[in-house]
Protein backbone atom coordinates (compact mmCIF):
# COMPACT_ATOMS: atom_id res chain seq x y z
CA UNK A 1 0.00 0.00 0.00
CA UNK A 2 2.66 2.52 1.01
CA UNK A 3 5.07 1.79 -1.85
CA UNK A 4 2.37 2.61 -4.41
CA UNK A 5 2.31 6.20 -3.18
CA UNK A 6 6.00 6.97 -3.64
CA UNK A 7 6.31 10.46 -5.14
CA UNK A 8 2.64 10.45 -6.16
CA UNK A 9 1.79 13.36 -3.87
CA UNK A 10 3.45 16.63 -3.01
CA UNK A 11 3.31 19.19 -0.23
CA UNK A 12 4.57 22.76 -0.08
CA UNK A 13 8.21 22.37 0.96
CA UNK A 14 7.95 24.67 4.00
CA UNK A 15 4.92 22.80 5.29
CA UNK A 16 6.56 19.43 4.63
CA UNK A 17 9.75 20.49 6.42
CA UNK A 18 7.83 21.94 9.40
CA UNK A 19 5.61 18.85 9.66
CA UNK A 20 8.58 16.49 9.65
CA UNK A 21 10.34 18.61 12.28
CA UNK A 22 7.20 18.68 14.45
CA UNK A 23 6.74 14.91 14.23
CA UNK A 24 10.36 14.37 15.26
CA UNK A 25 10.41 17.08 17.95
CA UNK A 26 9.13 14.99 20.83
CA UNK A 27 6.68 17.79 21.66
CA UNK A 28 3.63 15.87 20.43
CA UNK A 29 2.41 12.69 22.12
CA UNK A 30 1.18 10.13 19.59
CA UNK A 31 -2.43 9.03 19.91
CA UNK A 32 -4.79 7.11 17.66
CA UNK A 33 -8.27 7.28 16.21
CA UNK A 34 -8.82 11.04 16.22
CA UNK A 35 -6.84 14.13 15.28
CA UNK A 36 -6.34 15.16 18.92
CA UNK A 37 -7.61 13.85 22.22
CA UNK A 38 -6.90 14.41 25.90
CA UNK A 39 -5.75 11.41 27.95
CA UNK A 40 -6.63 10.68 31.59
CA UNK A 41 -3.64 12.74 32.77
CA UNK A 42 -4.86 15.78 30.82
CA UNK A 43 -2.15 15.49 28.16
CA UNK A 44 -2.99 16.05 24.51
CA UNK A 45 -2.38 13.14 22.16
CA UNK A 46 -2.23 13.62 18.40
CA UNK A 47 -2.57 11.59 15.26
CA UNK A 48 0.15 12.47 12.75
CA UNK A 49 -2.59 14.30 10.83
CA UNK A 50 -3.48 16.28 13.94
CA UNK A 51 0.16 17.39 14.06
CA UNK A 52 -0.27 18.54 10.44
CA UNK A 53 -3.16 20.71 11.62
CA UNK A 54 -1.03 22.21 14.40
CA UNK A 55 1.77 22.94 11.93
CA UNK A 56 -0.75 24.65 9.65
CA UNK A 57 -1.69 26.98 12.49
CA UNK A 58 -5.03 25.51 13.53
CA UNK A 59 -5.74 26.35 17.19
CA UNK A 60 -5.15 23.35 19.46
CA UNK A 61 -8.67 23.52 20.86
CA UNK A 62 -10.02 23.23 17.30
CA UNK A 63 -8.04 20.05 16.54
CA UNK A 64 -10.43 17.40 17.75
CA UNK A 65 -12.56 14.56 16.59
CA UNK A 66 -12.30 12.48 13.49
CA UNK A 67 -11.03 13.57 10.11
CA UNK A 68 -13.88 15.24 8.23
CA UNK A 69 -14.03 17.29 5.05
CA UNK A 70 -15.70 20.26 6.76
CA UNK A 71 -12.75 20.65 9.10
CA UNK A 72 -10.25 21.28 6.32
CA UNK A 73 -12.57 23.41 4.27
CA UNK A 74 -12.70 25.66 7.33
CA UNK A 75 -8.92 25.69 7.80
CA UNK A 76 -7.34 26.47 4.46
CA UNK A 77 -3.72 26.54 5.73
CA UNK A 78 -3.79 22.73 5.72
CA UNK A 79 -2.53 21.66 2.27
CA UNK A 80 -5.33 20.47 0.02
CA UNK A 81 -3.67 17.09 -0.54
CA UNK A 82 -4.48 16.32 3.12
CA UNK A 83 -8.17 17.24 2.84
CA UNK A 84 -10.76 14.51 3.08
CA UNK A 85 -11.52 11.44 5.09
CA UNK A 86 -9.26 8.42 5.30
CA UNK A 87 -11.58 6.35 3.13
CA UNK A 88 -11.62 8.91 0.32
CA UNK A 89 -8.01 10.09 0.10
CA UNK A 90 -5.30 7.47 -0.33
CA UNK A 91 -2.53 9.62 1.20
CA UNK A 92 -4.66 10.40 4.26
CA UNK A 93 -5.64 6.72 4.43
CA UNK A 94 -1.99 5.62 4.35
CA UNK A 95 -0.92 8.14 7.01
CA UNK A 96 -3.88 7.27 9.24
CA UNK A 97 -3.10 3.58 8.82
CA UNK A 98 0.56 4.12 9.73
CA UNK A 99 -0.48 6.05 12.81
CA UNK A 100 -3.36 3.85 13.96
CA UNK A 101 -2.72 0.25 12.92
CA UNK A 102 -1.71 -2.55 15.29
CA UNK A 103 1.94 -2.42 14.19
CA UNK A 104 2.00 1.29 14.85
CA UNK A 105 4.63 3.43 13.19
CA UNK A 106 6.19 6.00 15.50
CA UNK A 107 6.06 9.68 14.63
CA UNK A 108 9.74 9.38 13.65
CA UNK A 109 8.87 6.53 11.27
CA UNK A 110 6.02 8.52 9.75
CA UNK A 111 8.21 11.61 9.39
CA UNK A 112 10.86 9.55 7.59
CA UNK A 113 8.21 8.08 5.30
CA UNK A 114 6.87 11.55 4.44
CA UNK A 115 10.42 12.77 3.80
CA UNK A 116 11.21 9.86 1.50
CA UNK A 117 7.89 9.50 -0.32
CA UNK A 118 6.11 12.85 -0.56
CA UNK A 119 7.55 15.39 -2.98
CA UNK A 120 8.15 18.97 -1.93
CA UNK A 121 6.97 21.87 -4.08
CA UNK A 122 7.55 25.61 -3.86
Amino acid sequence: MYDDLKHKYSLPWRFKKSWIEALKSGYYIQGTGVLRSIDNDGDAQYCCLGVACAVAGVEETEIKGEWVDDFFEKYQPVPEVLHGEADGNELVEALASMNDNDNQFTFNDIADWIDDNVKATK
